[in-house]
Order: structure tokens, then C-alpha cells, then sequence
């Protein structure tokens, strides 16, 4: 299922950004606006974004399990 794989993927990102691997701009990386934008951004703003991020990956992931529960009871 596509979905699921876009998923993952999402996930992946958030868990590496989380471990200090990636940093928030990399989901972005296409969207060269975002870069100069954040650049007059406060500390604060990126704080925020960043407990954001990691609130979304934990219910990705909460979601991402029922998922897998749901395709397994189906036949």
C-alpha cells in the first residue's frame, strides 16, 4: 500500500531529526523559501516547530500501527 510506504517515510524523517541526524530543513529541502525564511526566525520558533514535529511523528506512528492491525484482518 503506498500510503503505508509514505508513511514510513514520514516517520523516518521525524525519528532522525529527533536523534539529531537531520535537521528540520530537510523536509523541505525542495522549497528553497523555507530556507531563507527561517533564517530571521527566533530560537523559540524552531523550538515549537521541532516539539510539533515530534507530537505529529508519535501519532504517525500510533496510526501507522493501527493500519498494520487493520490490513492484517483484512483478507
Amino acid at each position: 500500500m503506498n500510503s503505508s510506504l509514505t508513511l514510513d517515510s514520514v516517520i523516518r524523517m521525524g525519528e532522525r531529526i529527533e536523534a539529531g541526524e537531520a535537521d528540520l530543513r530537510d523536509l523541505f529541502e525542495e522549497d528553497q523559501g523555507f530556507a531563507d525564511a527561517d533564517e530571521g526566525r527566533e530560537p523559540d520558533t524552531n523550538e515549537k516547530q521541532l516539539r510539533e514535529l515530534l507530537a505529529a511523528t508519535t501519532k504517525l506512528k500510533s496510526l501507522h500501527s493501527r493500519i498494520e492491525v487493520i490490513e492484517e484482518k483484512t483478507p
